[in-house]
């Protein structure tokens, strides 16, 4: 989980990409709404910042997070609800906030 920046691809050395590797997991980077090219309105004035906060930031990856499961679900003839959740700083606390919430969607979380 991406948070107050502009997500990036990780590198081939990556210690997640590592680790996707030897699991054979499928690695997906989500882009918290407001920061980098997630932007939901046209400026940042007060009324458009309502959604900003982290019950908000907790729903769309929840929402990112079961649709993508059906789609790899149909796509990979794969279990559904198999997500490992990662962040560090705010994306940390926001993965470890969203493991209380929504247990049945992740199945761990690690933060740092």
């Amino acid at each position: 989980v991406c948070g107050e920046w502009t997500c990036s691809e990780p590198t081939e050395s990556s210690y997640l990409v590592q680790l996707a590797k030897k699991y054979k997991a499928i690695l997906v980077t989500h882009e918290h709404r407001y920061y980098g090219s997630s932007q939901p309105t046209s400026d940042w004035s007060t009324p458009n910042m309502k959604y900003l906060n982290t019950d908000q930031a907790m729903a769309d990856l929840a929402h990112f997070m079961t649709t993508l499961s059906k789609e790899f679900a149909d796509k990979y003839s794969i279990p559904m609800k198999r997500w490992v959740i990662f962040g560090g700083s705010y994306p940390g606390a926001l993965v470890s906030w969203f493991r209380g919430k929504f247990p049945h969607i992740a199945l761990a979380a690690w933060s740092s």
